[in-house]
């Protein structure tokens, strides 16, 4: 399978393992090239971590995960790390970072270190919601705060740290945007303004709480006193990420990469075809170990052969042409068919709350097409597949 090119940085091919605890350490970076990753976005460095950290997470393997706490590299832990790992492997290397303050000497002094260092890529992280935005939203930050995922809000500071760091560095910037703020067009929009030549999002509310204990009410964080506003990861915000993706894609003339709950390659698939040019994940990586790359590449290079498709780029954003207003979207009148030789009349359809156009005869669905309104409920919940929705 032909390479693919991002920002002007050739890939082997569209995976590239998120910024997060699987890119700490040289070793884990090793493991993630010996799985097919094509590149790898290592651990977020700041000049000088603002508080001590270690992973601390509520985790719901088929769901998600809330991130309570989380280590930080310094410049020099960083720097270190990337010298390292572009000795031991052949990935491509993003320096994710980010500054606490918001000063732009910062940002233009972490970019040109990892720059000199041999980074493949900068990318400027505009979007760590431990940093800054749970202050904000608990309304506890110190005024002028412009930190983490607070940066990301606002679309004339994003231009001005673009346009600093691409104005001292000649690798690529990509800015790794916040995925829930009002104007995401407006924000990735400034991005490539001031210089950005990629940009990367993922989807979903970037905090969230876990569960309490109902005897004690304490948060159902392990070994944590105490509870913050968790970064939210995994499956539960794929649909979302998708959203986000494609919302770019239409308005940003950048190359983009996706993430936010891909676990498999059907998820990267779907995800290059909202617009991805790249993928990324993290926390079915750590759910369920290296493995999953293998996956993910795999099935990818499988998928595009099958379809006799000329490369990786032949499935970026081909789902767009169908994108529209909701006003002109139109409802196709239809309703729902059981395959009686798979029905094994479970009764899930007959449950649903809204439909009285379902009942099981003689143990078998059976459907009044005049009551079925073709809402595709039944054909969802169906754990056999013996419902299919029939147009009219």
């Amino acid at each position: 399978m032909k390479a693919i090119s991002f920002a002007g940085v050739e890939f082997k091919n569209p995976f590239v393992v998120a910024s997060g605890p699987l890119t700490a350490s040289v070793d884990l970076l090793r493991l993630a090239e010996e799985h097919g990753a094509a590149g790898a976005s290592i651990k977020l460095t700041m000049a000088k971590p603002p508080f001590p950290g270690q992973l601390r997470a509520f985790v719901v393997p088929e769901g998600g995960m809330i991130h309570a706490s989380e280590r930080r590299l310094s410049l020099s832990e960083g720097l270190d790390l990337l010298r390292q790992a572009k000795e031991a492997t052949s990935l491509r290397l993003f320096a994710n970072i980010t500054s606490e303050t918001g000063s732009l000497e910062e940002w233009v002094h972490l970019a040109v270190e990892f720059a000199k260092a041999g980074a493949d890529l900068i990318e400027a992280n505009l979007c760590c919601p431990m940093i800054g935005l749970d202050q904000a939203q608990r309304q506890l930050a110190a005024e002028g705060l412009r930190g983490g995922a607070v940066t990301g809000e606002d679309p004339e500071l994003v231009y001005r740290i673009a346009k600093a760091i691409s104005s001292e560095v000649d690798i690529p910037l990509v800015c790794k945007l916040t995925p829930t703020v009002p104007r995401l067009v407006e924000v990735g929009q400034a991005a490539a303004e001031g210089g950005a030549r990629g940009l990367a999002v993922f989807g979903g509310p970037s905090l969230a709480l876990p569960p309490v204990d109902l005897e004690s009410g304490k948060p159902l964080y392990p070994l944590l006193e105490g509870a913050c506003y968790g970064f939210l990861a995994g499956p539960v915000i794929k649909y979302a990420s998708f959203k986000r993706v494609a919302e770019l894609k239409s308005a940003v003339d950048l190359p983009l990469i996706g993430s936010g709950g891909i676990s498999n390659w059907r998820d990267a698939a779907e995800m290059m075809m909202w617009g991805a040019d790249l993928v990324s994940a993290c926390a079915s990586i750590m759910l369920k170990g290296f493995q999953v790359i293998q996956e993910i590449v795999g099935g990818l290079e499988s998928y595009i052969q099958c379809r006799g498709l000329n490369g990786y780029e032949a499935l970026v954003g081909t789902a767009l042409e169908y994108l529209r207003p909701s006003h002109q979207v139109e409802v196709v009148p239809g309703y729902a068919g059981v395959d009686e030789e798979l029905c094994v009349g479970c009764g899930q359809c007959e449950k649903i709350g809204h439909c009285s156009a379902i009942t099981l005869i003689d143990g078998v669905a059976h459907v009044v097409k005049e009551k079925c309104i073709g809402c595709g409920i039944c054909e969802s919940v169906c754990p056999k597949g013996a419902i299919h929705l029939k147009r009219l």
